[in-house]
C-alpha cells in the first residue's frame, strides 16, 4: 500500500468504543472532547469525493473513549440506498449560470 492510499481507505461502519489503548499517559485534569470531521467512503474518484464522517475523540480522567458517524446527508442516503450515482452533482448556487 503506497503511503497516501491509507487516507483513501473506506470505513464503513459507525463505532463507540468506551475506553481506547493508550500508550503512555494522559493527565487526569484532561477533560474534553476532539472533533475531527473528514471523507471516510470511497468508492473511487477524488479524495473530496468520500462521505464526510465526524470522528470524536472524548478525554475524561485519564480515559479516551472514541465515537463515529456519517453525517447523513443528500449524498449519504443516496449511496446507502444503492443509487447508481454516488457523486455529488455539481452546484446550482446563484453565482451559477
Amino acid at each position: 500500500m503506497k503511503s497516501f492510499e491509507m487516507g483513501l481507505t473506506t470505513l464503513e461502519q459507525e463505532l463507540s468504543l468506551e475506553q481506547l489503548p493508550i500508550r503512555g499517559h494522559i493527565p487526569a485534569w484532561l477533560s474534553g472532547a476532539l472533533f475531527r470531521n473528514g471523507p471516510a467512503y470511497f468508492q473511487g474518484g477524488h479524495w473530496f469525493d468520500g462521505l464526510a464522517m465526524i470522528h470524536k475523540f472524548s478525554f475524561r480522567h485519564g480515559v479516551v473513549s472514541y465515537a463515529n458517524r456519517f453525517l447523513r446527508t443528500e449524498a449519504y442516503r443516496r449511496v446507502m440506498n444503492g443509487g447508481s450515482s454516488w457523486r455529488l452533482r455539481r452546484s446550482r448556487g446563484p453565482w451559477r449560470k
